[in-house]
């Protein structure tokens, strides 16, 4: 593991602004957290003149879970990353935590991950954005339904709500939260894996809600893979977050 992360903190060094780091929960909030490794990706991709950048929290699939944290150097990764390896742009402070093996996101363990957080990271509270793909897709919805007060806006990349069940709906309390901040929502439509009526159910619920800001893209010819289409390939998200304050 050692190898891995060491290989990708060289690679990032090469951009001048850029940092990666990976730190670590206390050791009494670990043994609260049963479903998130103690370690978590911080990604600085803004100058250090940049005292208080926006935060964004990523929040990996199903295939990036694991107790080692160089798991989310392979498979999807983390996009946003990748973004700025591209662009060499990327004015957020980025937050990866990681599910362990057999999890899923667990809204409460994540609460008590991001206490620590604004404990210990400088960043502008009213710039708050969630983001996550496929099983962390499904957890940026479940977390916004819980308390959507934290945050600025937010993206799911083909997620949904009940995994298998289509008819399961949110709570109208939890409704409410997902109105109440703007939302963009990506999918595929020839997703085989997280069908596409998952991410199209929940706009129509959340519109319902009274949502006056939610935005849907769905790729025609797409399938589960989306994720370079919606964080890599351009930088239509992150401007979009940029432009929304609480």
């Amino acid at each position: 593991m050692k190898i891995v992360i060491t290989f990708f903190l060289l690679v990032l060094c090469q951009f001048s602004h850029a940092l990666l780091e990976i730190k670590k929960l206390p050791e009494k909030l670990t043994s609260i957290c049963k479903t998130i490794n103690s370690e978590y990706l911080v990604f600085h991709g803004t100058a250090n003149s940049i005292e208080t950048p926006p935060l964004l929290i990523f929040l990996h699939g199903a295939g990036e879970r694991g107790s080692n944290i160089s798991k989310l150097t392979t498979g999807a990764g983390v996009p946003p990353i990748r973004f700025y390896e591209k662009t060499q742009k990327l004015p957020f402070l980025v937050l990866a935590p990681q599910c362990l093996p057999n999890t899923s996101w667990n809204i409460d363990d994540l609460e008590i991950w991001f206490e620590h957080i604004l404990s210990t990271e400088k960043f502008d509270r009213s710039r708050v954005y969630l983001t996550g793909l496929s099983m962390g897709g499904f957890g940026t919805f479940r977390w916004i339904a819980k308390d959507s007060s934290r945050f600025s806006a937010a993206a799911s990349i083909c997620g949904g709500w009940e995994r298998n069940n289509l008819q399961i709906k949110p709570l109208p309390n939890e409704l409410t939260n997902l109105a109440s901040i703007p939302l963009w929502i990506f999918h595929g439509e020839k997703d085989l894996i997280v069908p596409a009526k998952q991410s199209i159910n929940m706009v129509n619920w959340i519109k319902k809600s009274g949502s006056k800001n939610i935005k849907f893209s769905l790729f025609k010819t797409k399938g589960h893979a989306i994720w370079d289409e919606s964080y890599v390939n351009n930088g239509e998200l992150y401007e979009w977050f940029l432009n929304i304050n609480k």
